[in-house]
């Protein structure tokens, strides 16, 4: 995400998010870009999503809402 610089701290926040993602069954590059653009979002409130993050999010929540349902 370009101009946000992520704590190390953050950045393990994402990477927790990220393994989350993948576990539910995200596709890894959708999962790495949803984790992030959520992460910057929560700590950066000033930061838009791109129309790539919206995509790779709703399909982030796609695969979590399917994992939870089986």
């Amino acid at each position: 995400m370009f101009g946000y610089k992520l704590t190390q701290e953050q950045r393990l926040i994402a990477q927790a998010r990220y393994q989350e993602f993948i576990k539910a069954g995200a596709n890894p590059s959708a999962a790495r870009n949803a984790a992030e653009a959520i992460t910057i979002e929560e700590f950066f409130p000033e930061y838009q999503r791109t129309p790539y993050d919206k995509a790779d999010i709703h399909e982030v929540w796609q695969a979590l809402i399917t994992n939870n349902n089986d």
